[in-house]
């Protein structure tokens, strides 16, 4: 009997951008770890007096954005794909 997997892995985009203009992005597999990166670049960016004087609030902003990866896998493929370890 052939056993098919699902499996699912879930990640979050984080893109940055400055006046609609798209600066960077990163993925990471935690929430949390976006938000920190999201806040470390925001500060980056308006940590220059030029970018502070030129920037208005609603200027600099981060989506982040949840996303899911999954695929399907059967235990003889697994077997027929895996090397044993001893």
């Amino acid at each position: 009997m052939v056993k098919m997997e699902k499996i699912t892995e879930t990640y979050f985009v984080a893109k940055l951008s400055k006046k609609g203009k798209f600066l960077s992005s990163e993925i990471f597999m935690s929430l949390e770890e976006a938000r920190i990166w999201a806040m470390k670049e925001a500060k980056l960016l308006i940590s220059h007096i030029e970018m502070l004087r030129s920037t208005n609030v609603g200027d600099i902003v981060v989506e982040i954005d949840k996303h899911f990866f999954g695929y399907e896998a059967s235990s003889d493929e697994i077997l027929k794909n895996s090397v044993k370890v001893i």
